[in-house]
């Protein structure tokens, strides 16, 4: 862009007075010493509607100093509270509301320059990166609560938008600063969030109108400074964007998990922000669609990666979120930069109507950043601005990239159990996300289990397991615990080596006390070896264990077996391949049944129990007592011998036929 020349003559009311070239500079509320003001050299303030104000002042030290006269570094120090307004006349507008947050000297060619920079009240925002949830709020309420721990006066004295009425159930902030956390949300509805003066706005764009009046020195702005080229307005570098290269809707597809389906809500692009329409002319007989000849056919801005919402709430969630996403679709159909004579009246998220340039540019501009810069050695008060809707600038790849990684959660991440859902049918639990916070706690998280609604195995993890945490299209409020991490040794429950009833006794876990199981030795835990022991264990140590020796193994031959058992292997059933045996057991060791076991065999009215043991095979059945009954017939039947042998025999019975 060609450069000013060193100085301009003044054009305008606002520029003729010489004073006018100068800041009104206050600390803390009172204006500078007559002393330091003469050595403000240049004076720039630069405000944005989507970032931090900033203002920098430079001073030159001249090396005269008189008796009682302080020095710069004196009377401004880092932390004091700056005020930056244009001098006093008509009417006198405060151009940021700042805080000193560095200082620097320039000393060479026996010159020395101090450097003062500082930032709006919002600086407050950025000084931290923080975790933590908001649970069951709404935007509104989230905005309130940060802006008033940061100290900050709220417009209106509360946050509440009609527009986030939706209620979060569970929100995070994850490794963020509260700005990029507000500013994420300010995205996801379409709202901005920044300074207006010394107040903290956050709203929906407010389309150019008047912002909030924040100052009773400055009653009668106006609206729409007019600027026409050739007089006031110095340089001027529209460009606007076929309309047809941008989608007519944007479409939000989010997945409702508590009815298993999809939701789906659109929002219009909205073109009218920023708007360049000549004052009083339809805008849509400039900007609307063309029926003929169009770019492209109309199209769908599609999303699917950002989940919101859940049950009745996620179309009111994915409607809000389509909305910002199509007004920041819409802002990047026109863009431009400007050059006035200093207008204080020019304030980010206004209009500024142009006149003097080509038809298609003359109209209303809403106007994204203003840089105002004082400094009589560059001609005097000039005012640039610049329109290029949410975009930026330099750097806001890197800056959306760091505020999203409050959203993001990038991979998998290990967790702690914290609670688990009264219902095992909820199939829910909570988990402590340590590599976060120590205190973040995700919200209720579905587990994955193997089959469906109507078939399935359960197994629902305990609190103080270790799990591994998932998220749905990386968003951290999205969290799916998609299995459970076992512990060097907590495997070796399913490698008891002797059958049930055998009196091996296994180790169980105790899950109160979130300890792991005991470990094996640890020159042991790495060594290479084969896998023999395969089933599944409750943490109290029952399991379905299958025991197999990989073919072709080295090992010698050992048994096959399948083992259905209690810990203490005092009840359960063995299928022993190796040595052909079954082995069914019910020996308790413990509890209200303890050396009392009891084991029944049962069929209903009509069935029948067969004991075959082949014709050369034996069937043995000892106890202290035995007792067989039937209610109609008993029949004992030999093929060779009958033996009936006690120390006393005993036959009763109404008829005894002997034959």
């Amino acid at each position: 862009m060609p450069q000013k020349p060193p100085a301009i003559p003044a054009a305008s009311a606002q520029s003729s007075d010489p004073v006018s070239a100068r800041a009104v500079i206050t600390i803390d509320g009172k204006e500078i010493s007559a002393q330091t003001e003469r050595k403000a050299i240049r004076v720039v303030v630069d405000t944005h509607r989507y970032l931090p104000g900033t203002f920098e002042i430079t001073f030159v030290e001249d090396g005269g100093t008189a008796p009682g006269e302080k020095k710069v570094t004196e009377e401004l120090k880092i932390g004091d509270t700056i005020e930056i307004s244009t001098p006093a006349g008509s009417s006198r507008s405060v151009l940021i509301h700042g805080t000193v947050t560095s200082m620097e000297a320039i000393c060479e060619n026996l010159m020395t320059y101090v450097i003062v920079r500082g930032h709006d009240l919002s600086h407050v925002l950025q000084r931290s990166r923080r975790t933590r949830i908001f649970p069951n709020k709404t935007d509104s309420d989230i905005a309130n609560d940060i802006a008033k721990q940061a100290g900050l006066k709220v417009d209106g004295g509360t946050v509440q938008h009609e527009e986030l009425e939706y209620t979060h159930r569970h929100l995070a902030q994850v490794a963020q600063t509260d700005w990029d956390f507000l500013q994420d949300r300010a995205r996801a509805n379409g709202f901005e969030m920044r300074m207006v003066g010394d107040v903290f706005h956050f709203g929906p764009t407010d389309n150019g109108a008047q912002p909030p009046q924040t100052n009773a020195s400055s009653p009668g702005v106006a609206q729409r400074p007019l600027l026409t080229f050739g007089d006031d307005l110095l340089t001027f570098l529209p460009r606007l964007s076929a309309r047809e290269t941008l989608p007519d809707q944007v479409e939000v597809r989010t997945w409702d998990e508590e009815n298993a389906t999809v939701v789906s809500a659109t929002a219009a692009v909205d073109y009218v922000n920023p708007a360049f329409r000549r004052p009083g002319t339809p805008f849509k007989t400039i900007a609307g669609k063309k029926q003929k000849g169009k770019l492209f056919p109309l199209d769908t801005h599609l999303v699917v990666d950002r989940p919101v919402g859940a049950g009745s709430g996620s179309f009111k969630a994915a409607k809000v979120l389509a909305g910002g996403i199509a007004k920041q679709i819409g802002a990047t159909t026109a863009e431009a930069e400007g050059l006035t004579f200093g207008n204080s009246h020019i304030m980010p998220g206004r209009y500024v109507q142009i006149e003097g340039v080509p038809g298609p540019f003359c109209g209303n501009w809403i106007v994204t950043n203003v840089r105002h810069t004082f400094c009589e050695d560059e001609g005097g008060f000039f005012t640039r601005f610049f329109v290029t809707g949410r975009d930026t600038g330099s750097g806001s790849v890197s800056r959306r990239r760091d505020s999203d990684a409050g959203r993001r959660a990038r991979g998998m991440m290990y967790g702690i159990v914290a609670e688990v859902a009264a219902s095992p049918s909820v199939n829910r639990v909570k988990v402590s996300l340590p590599l976060l916070s120590k205190d973040y706690k995700t919200d209720w998280a579905r587990v994955v289990q193997l089959g469906g609604n109507r078939g399935a195995v359960l197994f629902m993890p305990e609190v103080g397991d270790e799990v591994l945490v998932a998220f749905e299209w990386d968003d951290v409020n999205r969290p799916i615990v998609i299995g459970g991490m076992m512990r060097s040794g907590a495997g070796t429950m399913l490698g008891v080596d002797k059958a049930p009833g055998g009196g091996a006794k296994g180790k169980t876990h105790d899950s109160a006390s979130g300890s792991p199981p005991e470990l094996g030795k640890k020159e042991d835990e790495h060594k290479p070896g084969e896998v023999i022991h395969r089933g599944m264990v409750s943490s109290s140590g029952s399991r379905l264990a299958f025991r197999e020796v990989p073919a072709g193994s080295a090992r010698p031959d050992d048994e096959s077996s399948i083992v259905l058992a209690t810990a203490l292997n005092d009840l359960g059933l063995t299928i022993n391949e190796t040595t052909g045996q079954v082995q069914l057991v019910c020996k308790p060791t413990t509890g209200k049944a303890k050396n009392r076991g009891t084991l029944t065999i049962s069929t209903n009215g009509d069935g029948t129990v067969n004991i075959d043991a082949g014709p050369q095979g034996t069937v043995n059945v000892t106890g202290g007592d035995i007792t067989l009954q039937a209610s109609k017939k008993l029949a004992l039947q030999s093929n060779g011998d009958l033996e009936i042998k006690g120390t006393r025999v005993k036959v009763t019975g109404t008829t005894i036929d002997l034959n």
